[in-house]
């Protein structure tokens, strides 16, 4: 039975720091296929990536780079207490790829040897075939090599012959690696497949005809699987790994285990948005699917919920927490679509999001949030006029000052009475309250130990209570 994308569309993708190349992209509802011409007749296009993406960024320098050795080689690595190995692996079975070395680090183990190169395909460890290993597979048989490890590995254009189904689990044609498509920063790690023309031809009628695909391109290239990223776990990001730094007209896509990651370019914003925004809600969809999946499994006492697995630098009560989005002139870096959250300690936490979709709907969240845990009222002792009394916020029946003493009702005003507030900044707090906007105005001014707080929850209050009476108010306002 063939199966269903969601998604099938041209778009551009990294393979190097200076070049893009145009690949064929299949969303399916666990995992994002990327394909390229097997025919070979799509080169990279040599429109720089820093140019299209007007950062400061700087295009890779190839000159006076050794290029690596062809054919299969050994070589041994001595690890180091400090640093191991010294390098980085992509691929995987899972990934439909090999394994390979993505980063060497400088003056580490593997940099030392001075026969190991970015991109070299790990054959074996320590005599052991990994050639389908998986990502973690891979990594275990690194680690528990001891304190020599000999690798047999390769950097050749003409590379042993790898059978498909055992990669793929499906098409029994045999493929074989044409070369290695490297990115400087670890990000891809791509073979590109290849067959003879005739079974490249009769495979891409045959994939055409049974999804019933429409795209101009296919009749055109003769596309076949190069990378197959799984959603499940995965992230998506705008952002540049380890920077402040937006891509402008990109996105990161990379796999739970770190095992496979893309960076997909478009022209276009509108492309651009929708490509990110599909493979998102497959990200989150399969996120709440997998963890349902496990909690059917246990009782409500051992069941998953987001705070068992991620873990929390902070958690606050959200009526004591002011969330607003970021104006231009309030924004701290080069992120562009920043949000603060205040907690009424004065504690600020700043955020960014990949776009601006993206802020409205958390900034919603919060503030949805929020009014779900207005719930009846709040009492704060303070003091009036030099005795002590309890200021009750409830929702339903407004402002209530009562006497601490007694219990006597002093004042109380509805909500729509508030007209306007001020205080000192630290404990002194005043209210002007009237049943008509021109006034005259009741001056009530009452001190609080914990004013920042009592101002946060009377916000939240007020918030709740506007979204009673008009339930699209919190999308259409932040503050």
């Amino acid at each position: 039975m063939a199966e269903n994308f969601l998604k099938v569309g041209c778009i551009s993708m990294q393979i190097n720091r200076s070049e893009l190349q145009k690949v064929r992209v299949k969303l399916s509802r666990d995992a994002l296929t990327i394909q390229k011409d097997g025919r070979g007749s799509s080169s990279p296009t040599s429109l720089q990536v820093n140019q299209l993406e007007n950062t400061n960024g700087h295009a890779a320098h190839t000159e006076g780079k050794k290029i690596p050795p062809t054919g299969e080689r050994k070589v041994k690595i001595t690890k180091r207490k400090v640093g191991g190995l010294g390098m980085s692996i992509k691929g995987g079975r899972e990934s439909n790829l090999p394994i390979a070395i993505s980063r060497i680090y400088k003056e580490q183990a593997a940099h030392e040897t001075g026969q190991l190169h970015e991109g070299d395909i790990i054959l074996e460890v320590n005599g052991r075939d990994i050639r389908r290993a998986t990502h973690d597979e891979a990594v275990a048989a690194l680690k528990k090599g001891g304190p020599e490890v000999e690798l047999k590995v390769i950097h050749n254009s003409h590379g042993p012959a790898i059978d498909n189904s055992e990669l793929t689990g499906g098409d029994a044609s045999e493929v074989s690696m044409s070369s290695v498509s490297k990115q400087a920063n670890g990000i891809v790690r791509g073979i590109e497949e290849s067959s003879s023309d005739a079974e490249l031809k009769e495979s891409s009628s045959q994939k055409s005809s049974e999804l019933g695909e429409t795209d101009s391109n296919s009749s055109l290239h003769s596309w076949t699987d190069n990378i197959v990223l799984p959603l499940t776990f995965a992230s998506i990001s705008r952002y540049k790994t380890g920077e402040d730094s937006l891509r402008s007209n990109a996105f990161e896509v990379s796999s739970m285990d770190g095992g496979a990651s893309v960076v997909l370019y478009s022209e276009t914003k509108a492309e651009l948005l929708s490509w990110y925004s599909a493979i998102k809600d497959r990200v989150v969809t399969l996120l709440a699917q997998s963890i349902n999946l496990s909690n059917s499994s246990f009782p409500p006492s051992e069941q998953v919920v987001t705070r068992d697995w991620l873990r929390s630098e902070a958690s606050y009560n959200v009526m004591e927490l002011v969330c607003h989005i970021c104006r231009d002139d309030e924004l701290l870096d080069k992120r562009e679509f920043c949000f603060c959250a205040q907690s009424c300690s004065g504690e600020l936490r700043y955020f960014g999001v990949d776009t601006e979709a993206d802020l409205t709907e958390i900034v919603g969240r919060v503030q949805k949030s929020t009014h779900q845990a207005v719930v009846h009222s709040r009492t704060f002792p303070g003091k009036w006029r030099g005795q002590s009394v309890k200021l009750v916020v409830d929702l339903k029946r407004g402002l209530r000052l009562y006497s601490a003493t007694d219990r006597a009702l002093l004042w109380q005003y509805r909500f729509s009475f508030l007209r306007g507030s001020s205080d000192d900044g630290f404990h002194k707090m005043v209210l002007l309250f009237s049943s008509s906007p021109a006034g005259p105005f009741d001056r009530q001014e009452v001190e609080f130990t914990n004013m920042q707080q009592v101002l946060t929850v009377m916000h939240a209050f007020y918030a709740a209570k506007v979204a009673e009476v008009d339930p699209n108010f919190s999308y259409d306002n932040s503050y």
